[in-house]
């Protein structure tokens, strides 16, 4: 309705404007106030379907609404003033307006009172709706600003945790890293200790022949002994008393 009254406004402005009779001027407030409650029910529509919605989109026609009223609202006053500047009449009439203003019937004070009336509640809606795309701004702020911070402590919890992490990561390398050189240590160890007891059987292996060798040596030098006896006794020799015997090789 406020797009059709921005379209046929100005004709209907330019069609008062050449006519010169009073009622003409009348029918045209009429007119404008119908344009303004027309306007003002239409812009009262889109405000509650704007507040069931809540969206971007929908803030931006409520926006449109407005501004489609405001403009059927110039158009109207400035029909008006058009059709009233324009008005051709007597000059003794004109005077008799100025001094004696005619009187308004009960229809037009009513018309008139609704018109403030609806003027009022058009800046009272205008308040409150200022007041609820204030509210809902702040709503939205406060939302993105705890989103912020939750996302601000997410991140931390998350740094937090990976540091954990790495340093359970790092202790456990650490411990490994330990126990390997712990591991290599007692194999080294082991080692020695299996060269030492190595070396020690070696050893008792080499006494143990160096045993075995002066043992032999023994016999065969007891042996030899003997034989010698043998043969100065063979060759007819005086037997050597007994005590004789070990120095005769």
């Amino acid at each position: 309705m406020a797009t059709a009254w921005c379209i046929v406004g100005p004709r209907f402005a330019a069609a008062a404007a050449a006519a010169c009779s009073r009622h003409a001027l009348r029918v045209l407030k009429l007119l404008s106030a119908a344009a303004f409650a027309v306007a003002a029910a239409t812009a009262k529509e889109d405000r509650q379907r704007t507040r069931q919605r809540e969206q971007p989109e929908q803030r931006a026609k409520e926006k449109n609404a407005s501004a489609s009223f405001s403009r059927a609202a110039a158009v109207g006053v400035a029909a008006t003033r058009a059709a009233a500047a324009t008005r051709v009449a007597p000059s003794d009439e004109r005077e008799k307006d100025k001094k004696h203003p005619p009187d308004l019937t009960p229809a037009q004070k009513q018309q008139n009172q609704q018109q403030k009336q609806q003027q009022q509640q058009q800046k009272q809606q205008q308040k409150q709706q200022k007041q609820q795309q204030q509210k809902h701004l702040d709503k939205q702020q406060q939302e993105q600003q705890e989103q912020e911070q939750q996302q601000e402590q997410q991140e931390q919890e998350q740094q937090e945790q990976e540091q954990q992490e790495q340093q359970q990561q790092q202790e456990q390398e650490q411990q490994e890293q330990e126990q390997q050189e712990q591991e290599q240590q007692e194999q080294e160890q082991q080692q020695e200790q299996q060269e030492q007891e190595q070396q020690e059987q070696e050893q008792q292996q080499e006494q143990q022949e160096q045993q075995e060798q002066q043992q032999e040596q023994q016999e065969q030098e007891q042996q030899q002994h003997e034989l010698s006896l043998e043969q100065v006794a063979q060759a007819g020799g005086i037997p050597l008393s007994p005590w004789l015997q070990p120095f005769v090789l």
